[in-house]
């Protein structure tokens, strides 16, 4: 029941960069912006509302509505399964720009997708075959609570460690 909160706050924060870069780049403060320009009516005898209602969409459907739905579905999932879809979401965004769009695709687009899905292989453990006894390596490794990785078979450290002080 956290989502909404959540999702406000990543709104606000888009909605405080959005105008800090318009800021930035047209060397004006926030409140100087040439805000008319989105009240004026477009070329072509279109109405004077749309420019206003396409700016309305955008941020109460494709950005706060997304947003929210995101959290609350990935408040759901298993870490492991977010992180899956999350990492491929590069992938899905070139996808439907080739499809929708005819965008093209570099070499350094395919390295990037490549490596991301190298990545999600191994996430996957699709690669284990690959590397023999590997997989099994990564296994015996196991974060201590300092931080530092240490094998299974190690005894954790001791009181002390860490530069934590002892107590009388």
């Amino acid at each position: 029941d956290d989502e909404l909160p959540i999702a406000a706050l990543q709104c606000v924060v888009i909605a405080v960069a959005a105008v800090a870069a318009a800021s930035v780049d047209s060397g004006a403060a926030p409140w100087s912006l040439p805000w008319e320009h989105l009240l004026a009516a477009t070329a072509g005898g279109a109405p004077a509302w749309g420019v206003p209602a396409a700016v309305a969409y955008t941020g109460l459907v494709s950005t706060s509505l997304t947003i929210w739905l995101t959290a609350k579905v990935f408040a759901k999932l298993p870490s492991t399964d977010a992180s899956v879809i999350l990492a491929s979401e590069p992938l899905w965004a070139t996808g439907v720009a080739v499809a929708l769009l005819g965008a093209p695709v570099g070499p350094s687009d395919a390295v990037g997708g490549a490596l991301i899905l190298g990545g999600l292989a191994c996430n996957q453990g699709l690669l284990d075959r690959l590397v023999p006894g590997l997989a099994d390596e990564l296994a015996e490794h196991t974060a201590s609570p300092g931080g530092m990785s240490r094998r299974r078979d190690e005894a954790p450290p001791g009181p002390g460690v860490d530069g934590a002080r002892e107590r009388d």
